[in-house]
């Protein structure tokens, strides 16, 4: 089998929206902004460069929804995720990253209760990755997996980025 990477995560909440005086920033009724923090990208095993691009990590509900995509994420990364917001990295060969403070990322997910951030805080969800065609194999392992609820914050500014 060929090296893979290896992305560890965890999710850190969700929210519906929040107001720091510009006006609301919202996914709108039954959907939520769900925030997960990326704890390490490991490519030791790897022979070539990995080039993370956090919009390619998604949850897979009727359709895919991506990092970074749906209404608010300009605002919710400059805002919320500010300078821990995850960028394109490149991972070389035998590079194993460790973040000291997790790099960020949001998306929006859909819901049935139209107070999107109270289900989807008693929801796990498990983030997939969408490879290039020269990708290596992407594993990703979530470090909370048998985690089942988080505190409900239904304003984005109370989620504890960490």
């Amino acid at each position: 089998a060929p090296p893979e990477v290896t992305i560890s995560y965890h999710q850190v909440g969700a929210c519906n929206g929040y107001d720091v005086g510009n006006g609301l920033v919202s996914p709108g009724v039954n959907h939520a902004y769900v925030v997960f923090g990326i704890e390490e990208i490991n490519n030791s095993q790897g022979t070539a460069a990995f080039a993370f691009d956090h919009t390619k990590l998604y949850v897979q509900q009727a359709i895919q929804e991506f990092l970074g995509g749906g209404p608010g994420m300009l605002e919710i990364y400059r805002d919320i995720l500010g300078p821990f917001a995850a960028v394109p990295t490149t991972v070389n060969a035998g590079q194993d990253i460790h973040f000291q403070v997790s790099a960020f990322g949001a998306l929006v997910v859909t819901t049935n209760n139209s107070d999107g951030a109270s289900e989807a805080n008693q929801t796990p969800y498990f983030l997939k990755y969408s490879p290039a065609s020269s990708d290596p194999v992407v594993n990703l392992v979530k470090t909370d997996a048998a985690r089942t609820s988080w505190l409900n914050t239904p304003d984005c500014t109370t989620i504890a980025i960490q």
